[in-house]
C-alpha cells in the first residue's frame, strides 16, 4: 500500500467461513499501539457503567493490534473505512502538501521553501507575539475551504435525515476519542491518523505511536493542542458548533472517566511494571535513525518523526506519566499538565523558548477561558475542564505554532 512503512494488507479466510483482513506493518514498534487500545477497551467498559454514556451510546471503536516482533506487527484491518486526510484532499481537489497556506506558514517562519527546522520554530515561540500568529494563521485558514469533509458526508448521506444521524454518529465518537486520547496523552493527531467510518459517519483513531504525552516531551517542535478540533472538523458540527455537539458528550465521557479514575490508573500502572518506556525510547531512536530531519513538506505521516530528541528518558519519567494522567483525571486545567511536560523536553530546555511555551500555554493575552483566575487553581468542574480543553485545542494563537505536518490550518 502507499504509505511511508509500504505495509501489505492479507486476508485471511477463517472457519467461521469469513475474510478477516490484517494490515501487516514494518519498521515500527506496535506495542505501544496494543496498549492503548486495551486502555481504550477499558475506557469503554467505564463508561458503559455510566448512564448518561449509554444514553447517547459514547464508546470508541477499537481494533486487534498484535505484535510479532519489536520490527513488525499484525493490525486488524477496520472495514468501510477511509483516511480523513484522502477524503478531505478528495472535497479540495488538491493534495495538502501543495496548499499555499504552507508557503505563507514558511515565510512566516522564515524558513526555505517547504523545509521547517525546530531552531525555526523555537524563535517564533520566543519572538512572535499572539497578533502576529493570529494574522498569519488567519491567512492560511483563507486559502482552504472549509466545507470539504461537510461536502463528503452530505455526498455519502441519501437524505437529510441520514445527513443528521452520519454528523451525529461523527460528533459522538469525536467526543470520546478527544476525551480519551486527552487522558492517555496522545499526540500526533494529523489527518492520516483518523479513519472516516463510510457507513456511519464515526470517526476512528489510529497510530497511537505519540501516546502517555510524547508529543509533548519528546518531539523538537513540541505540540500544544490536546486534541483536533480544527476548522473541517468544526464547519461539519455547524450551526451547533463544537459547544453545541461536541461538549455534552465530552463532559458525559471525562465525567465517566473520572469516576472509574481508580480503574483506569491501576491498569495503566502496568506501564510501570513492564517496560514499555524503554519501547518508547527505542522507537524513537529507530525512527530518528530512518528520517530524515528538517525537511518534510506538510506530509503528516512523518510529522512526529521531525526533530525527535532520541534520547534516554530518566526511570522516573514513567511514573511522571501516570501522575499527569491522574491530574487530568482529577480535574487540574489542561495548561498546567502541559507545560509540566514541556518542562521536559530537551529541546525545549536547549533553545530556551519554556517562558514563552508557558505564556502561550495559558493564552498569551490573558482573556482565554482557560486562563481565568477561578480556572488556574484548584481542581475545575467537568464543565470547566472540557471548556478549557476546547479553548486550548481551538486558539490560534496554539494552532499557528504547530508542527507543519499537522496542518492545523485544514
Amino acid at each position: 500500500m502507499n504509505s511511508l512503512r509500504l505495509p501489505k494488507r492479507l486476508t485471511m479466510h477463517g472457519d467461521d467461513e469469513k475474510d478477516h483482513m490484517f494490515l501487516v506493518k514494518g519498521g515500527e514498534d506496535l506495542r505501544v499501539d496494543q496498549r492503548v487500545e486495551q486502555l481504550f477497551e477499558v475506557m469503554n467498559a467505564v463508561m458503559a457503567t455510566s448512564a448518561g454514556c449509554r444514553r447517547a451510546r459514547l464508546s470508541n471503536t477499537t481494533y486487534k493490534v498484535v505484535p510479532v516482533t519489536p520490527e513488525i506487527g499484525l493490525i486488524e484491518w477496520v472495514q468501510n473505512t477511509r483516511p480523513l486526510k484522502s477524503v478531505i484532499e478528495q472535497g479540495l481537489g488538491t493534495k495538502l502538501g501543495s496548499l499555499s497556506a504552507l508557503d505563507t506558514f514558511g515565510k512566516f517562519l522564515k524558513a526555505k521553501p517547504k523545509q521547517f527546522p525546530a531552531p525555526n520554530f523555537h524563535e517564533m515561540f520566543k519572538t512572535e507575539g499572539r497578533p502576529k500568529v493570529e494574522e498569519m494563521f488567519a491567512t492560511c485558514c483563507a486559502t482552504v475551504p472549509t466545507d470539504a469533509l461537510r461536502k463528503h458526508l452530505l455526498a455519502m448521506a441519501p437524505s437529510p435525515e441520514a445527513f443528521l444521524t452520519c454528523r451525529g454518529g461523527f460528533a459522538r465518537s469525536l467526543a470520546t476519542l478527544n476525551a480519551c486520547s486527552y487522558v492517555l496523552g496522545i499526540g500526533d493527531r494529523h489527518l492520516d491518523n483518523f479513519l472516516l467510518d463510510t457507513m456511519t459517519g464515526t470517526v476512528v483513531g489510529i497510530d497511537f505511536g505519540a501516546a502517555f504525552g510524547i508529543a509533548h516531551t519528546e518531539l523538537g517542535v513540541p505540540e500544544l493542542i490536546p486534541f483536533r478540533l480544527t476548522n473541517q472538523f468544526q464547519n461539519l458540527l455547524q450551526p451547533l458548533d463544537s459547544v453545541g455537539l461536541l461538549k455534552g458528550h465530552m463532559v458525559s465521557t471525562l465525567q465517566a472517566l473520572r469516576a472509574g479514575r481508580e480503574v483506569l490508573l491501576a491498569t495503566m500502572d502496568v506501564f510501570l511494571n513492564e517496560p514499555v518506556m524503554d519501547w518508547i525510547s527505542e522507537g524513537v531512536e529507530r525512527r530518528q535513525a530512518k528520517t530524515k530531519r528538517g525537511g518534510g513538506g506538510g506530509s503528516g505521516e512523518d510529522a512526529a518523526d521531525e526533530g525527535l530528541t532520541g534520547q534516554p528518558r530518566p526511570p522516573f519519567e514513567a511514573r511522571r506519566k501516570i501522575k499527569n494522567a491522574k491530574r487530568k483525571l482529577l480535574g487540574e486545567n489542561p495548561a498546567a499538565v502541559l507545560i509540566d511536560d514541556l518542562g521536559q523536553n530537551l529541546s525545549v530546555k536547549q533553545l530556551g523558548s519554556l517562558a514563552k511555551l508557558e505564556a502561550i500555554s495559558w493564552g498569551s493575552s490573558g482573556d482565554r477561558v482557560r486562563s481565568k483566575p477561578e480556572h488556574r487553581e484548584g481542581w475545575l468542574s467537568v464543565e470547566d475542564q472540557v471548556d478549557c480543553l476546547i479553548d486550548l485545542a481551538t486558539d490560534p494563537d496554539v494552532l499557528g505554532r504547530q508542527w507543519v505536518g499537522l496542518a492545523t490550518w485544514v
